[in-house]
C-alpha cells in the first residue's frame, strides 16, 4: 500500500484548523466534527498560487522534461488554442473547479506536493472517498473524470485503480437519497394534444415547437 504520510514536507499552503500530529501525516482528524469534508472546502477562501509543479488546469506545460522537442512559440500558441477549446466552455470551467478542489483536499490532508502532480493512486482514492455519504456517486465520477483530463491534456500519467472504482462504487451505494433526482413523470399523448391546441400556427415560435 501507498505511504503518503511518510513523505517529507507538504506544500505550504493555507494553514488548517487544527495541526496535524507531524508534518508528513495525513491528518484525517484535522476536519472539524461539526463539519463534513465537502462543507469545509465550499466554506474555505479562494485556492492561492500554488507552489507545486502542478499546471493551472488546462494550462500547457512547455518545459523540456516533457515535451523534449523544441517548439516556436506559434506552434506552442497553437497547441495551447486547441487545448484550451477541447471542452465545451460549462465543462472547462467545471474541471477547472475540481482541479482546485482536489489541490486544496491535498493542502488540507497533508498530501506531499509530489503526489499531487501526476496524482498518487491513494490520494485519488482518499479524495474520493471523503465524499460519502454526502453527495452521489455520478458528482465523484465527475470530479474523477476532470482530474483524467486534467493530466490527460499535459499527457501526464493516470494513476486510477481498480480500487478507486471499487470506492466509487460504494459511494454511489451509501449516497444519500436526496442526492438522486427522482424520476420525473413520462409525457403522455393527452399533454401533447393540450400542447398542441395552445400554440399558434402563425407564430414563428410555437411554429418551431410544433
Amino acid at each position: 500500500m501507498d505511504h503518503i504520510s511518510q513523505a517529507s514536507q507538504p506544500c505550504p499552503m493555507p494553514q488548517p484548523q487544527a495541526q496535524a500530529s507531524s508534518p508528513g501525516d495525513m491528518a484525517v482528524s484535522m476536519t472539524p466534527a461539526s463539519q463534513t469534508p465537502s462543507q469545509q472546502l465550499a466554506s474555505t477562501p479562494k485556492l492561492p498560487a500554488h507552489p507545486s509543479l502542478a499546471p493551472k488546469p488546462f494550462q500547457l506545460v512547455m518545459d523540456q522534461g516533457h515535451h523534449p522537442i523544441p517548439l516556436s512559440q506559434h506552434s506552442q500558441q497553437q497547441l495551447q488554442l486547441a487545448l484550451s477549446h477541447c471542452l465545451a466552455a460549462s465543462t472547462s470551467n467545471s474541471y477547472v473547479r475540481t482541479v482546485k478542489r482536489f489541490l486544496l483536499f491535498c493542502s488540507h490532508k497533508w498530501v506531499p506536493c509530489k503526489h499531487h502532480w501526476p496524482d498518487n493512486e491513494l490520494s485519488l482514492c482518499t479524495f474520493a472517498a471523503s465524499h460519502t455519504q454526502n453527495v452521489a456517486g455520478s458528482t465523484v465520477k465527475g470530479y474523477m473524470a476532470a482530474l483524467k483530463a486534467w493530466h490527460a491534456t499535459n499527457n501526464m500519467p493516470w494513476h486510477g485503480s481498480a480500487r478507486l472504482s471499487y470506492i466509487l462504487k460504494g459511494i454511489h451505494n451509501v449516497a444519500p437519497s436526496s442526492s438522486e433526482h427522482g424520476q420525473r413523470p413520462p409525457i403522455t399523448q393527452a399533454m401533447l394534444h393540450i400542447l398542441h391546441k395552445s400554440l399558434k400556427p402563425n407564430d414563428s415560435f410555437d411554429c418551431a415547437v410544433l
